[in-house]
């Protein structure tokens, strides 16, 4: 303690030495608890807590928390819920606002029309870049949005399109 400055120089155990050069219990907010040093150190630029140098807690607004580092945005196959970055579901190469809102999938599976990733699509439906198209009205089956090999009752097939059939 230095007396004719007020201020500490050094701490006892379980207190830490602040900025302001004061022993406190605890370390302000930014700050963390150095203990090897016993003295309060800033946390990294993009922290709003941290428990170390490299150990991020908490981020500061327009970052992400990703595995304790405060980042821009998620990385592939995570995406973003109030400052935290969380895994998509496993099928999901990424996925928005949910781990099951899947906007494109793992592996040879392709995305159906309600954002899962499935092994195939369904019989009135065809696959577009990875993707489940619905085939045109009046197809059971088909290849493209040009193309019906099959229609449903009451609809006939010609020429790949499938047409209201005569009463």
């Amino acid at each position: 303690f230095n007396e004719s400055e007020n201020s500490c120089v050094s701490c006892p155990p379980n207190r830490f030495l602040t900025f302001k050069l004061k022993c406190e219990a605890s370390c302000a907010p930014g700050q963390y608890a150095d203990l090897e040093t016993q003295t309060c150190r800033l946390c990294p630029s993009t922290c709003e807590l941290c428990s170390s140098s490299t150990v991020c807690l908490q981020c500061k607004v327009g970052t992400v928390l990703v595995n304790g580092s405060c980042m821009s945005q998620c990385q592939k196959s995570y995406y973003a819920r109030g400052k935290s970055c969380l895994a998509c579901d496993s099928n999901c190469l990424t996925c928005f606002n949910s781990a099951t809102y899947c906007l494109t999938c793992n592996n040879s599976l392709v995305l159906n029309l309600g954002h899962n990733c499935v092994s195939k699509c369904k019989s009135n439906e065809f696959v577009f870049n990875f993707n489940c198209m619905s085939c045109p009205r009046g197809c059971s089956s088909c290849s493209s949005t040009s193309n019906c090999s099959n229609c449903l009752d009451n609809y006939v097939l010609i020429n790949g399109t499938c047409s209201m059939s005569c009463p």
